[in-house]
């Protein structure tokens, strides 16, 4: 077992007052209004409160986790709060800040190298909790900005 958390949103309480919420704002592409509108629908939806968030769960008793977030974020800080709790918590945890990347990074990957990386390391990560190799000779579509192509 273990726990692959891409770009992960784990804090709905978050306040757009400082930090990578604000920082980050120009260079990412998820809008912080957007963040704020779909906390608070999510939150009156549910009939609970920003205490739901991840970020503020016992994480004790978690399988090996990895976190990956981009440097340029708007939500890089609640995932280095997220790896911090889970080891503090004493999960064995991972985090790889890949940098000058935005949110979910990886769907970047039809047109940069630290996309595939990430790719890559998740993958190894998913073969590795599953006991798993990796199989010679799958073919997966792959499609990028280049057209349709086969590889992976």
């Amino acid at each position: 077992a273990g726990c692959l958390a891409i770009s992960p949103w784990v804090d709905l309480g978050e306040e757009r007052t400082g930090g990578s919420r604000l920082s980050n704002e120009r260079w990412d592409f998820l809008p912080g209004d957007m963040i704020d509108l779909l906390a608070r629908e999510t939150v009156e939806a549910s009939g609970s409160d920003a205490s739901h968030s991840p970020v503020k769960f016992d994480l004790h008793g978690l399988p090996p986790t990895l976190i990956q977030t981009g440097q340029c974020e708007v939500l890089h800080d609640q995932q280095v709060r997220l790896a911090r709790a889970a080891a503090a918590a004493s999960t064995p945890t991972t985090l790889t800040v890949f940098r000058d990347m935005p949110h979910v990074s990886p769907i970047f990957s039809f047109c940069h190298e630290t996309p595939r990386t990430a790719l890559r390391q998740a993958g190894a990560f998913v073969r590795a909790c599953l006991g798993t190799k990796r199989r010679r000779g799958v073919l997966v579509d792959v499609v990028s900005a280049r057209g349709l192509r086969r590889g992976l």
